[in-house]
């Protein structure tokens, strides 16, 4: 494969369609800037189909306009695009994803892929995704007013990211968020949930040790904890509303949160800005 096909396929997986690709490699090789004329002969597109071309590449940013006579064109370094690409590919598929928790959510809630009834003790066997869905759910329920956590840090900055709106929106209706995990090292990592973290409703503590138990408690009502793992690796967390294992639940995690680390906020956002 050529380094002008290889350039093309990359810029078709990044988001640009085969035309995109086409006409802004062809400018890429014509040099400095060129007309819409020298493009369409390069890459073998029309060039009324160039002139269109060249206008989203525009709004994209990848293609500047020369002003002259005739109008020509330049492309932005092929670095500096595929950046831009990266960068937009991140922000759109990051959107996607909270937007698929929200789905999955709202889908829960309505059909009652598990309902948890207040007169019955319920069992049921969920993902680890589905469970944080839940209960990052029931957050933002007026009724609730407390939420106990403990995870991994790399599942303490996924769901803090994702559900950046939902925990708002639950510190508003005045839902106490308590969070245990293991100390990270790298403070750069909450970069785009300081809003969540510093909320006065949020708490944080640090753990000796990576938590083997992980586990999250809302008030008195319902609680999850991990059980197993599966043959892909997708671990299994047991749901219920069972008042002893729901209370036996947060007696365990007031006993974790007594001995561990507090968190100084300071220090961590210090790590962020330095």
């Amino acid at each position: 494969m050529s380094l002008q096909e290889r350039g093309e396929q990359m810029l078709r997986e990044l988001g640009l369609t085969f035309s995109q690709a086409k006409v802004y490699i062809a400018l890429t090789n014509l040099g400095e800037s060129c007309t819409a004329k020298m493009a369409s002969d390069s890459c073998n597109v029309a060039r009324q189909d160039v002139y269109r071309i060249v206008g989203e590449l525009q709004q994209l940013g990848l293609v500047e306009k020369v002003i002259a006579n005739p109008t020509r064109f330049k492309t932005i370094p092929i670095r500096e695009a595929l950046s831009l690409l990266l960068e937009n590919r991140k922000i759109k598929t990051f959107a996607l994803q909270k937007r698929a928790f929200k789905l999955a959510a709202d889908f829960s809630e309505k059909y009652h892929d598990f309902v948890l009834e207040n007169d019955k003790d319920q069992f049921v066997l969920l993902s680890e995704k589905k469970a944080f869905v839940r209960l990052v759910s029931k957050a933002v329920e007026a009724d609730r007013k407390s939420m106990f956590l403990i995870t991994s840090w790399k599942e303490y900055v996924q769901l803090l990211s994702m559900f950046s709106e939902e925990w708002s929106n639950a510190f508003k209706n005045g839902v106490n968020v308590r969070w245990l995990t293991e100390q990270s090292t790298n403070g750069s990592s909450i970069q785009g949930i300081e809003p969540v973290v510093r909320n006065p409703h949020f708490s944080l503590r640090f753990l000796a040790d990576f938590p083997l138990v992980k586990l999250g408690v809302y008030d008195d009502a319902g609680a999850f904890i991990a059980v197993s793992s599966n043959s892909m690796g997708t671990q299994m967390m047991l749901w219920t509303n069972n008042r002893i294992i729901v209370s036996g639940a947060a007696e365990y995690f007031e006993m974790k949160w007594r001995t561990a680390e507090r968190y100084d906020r300071h220090i961590i956002f210090e790590k962020i800005n330095a």
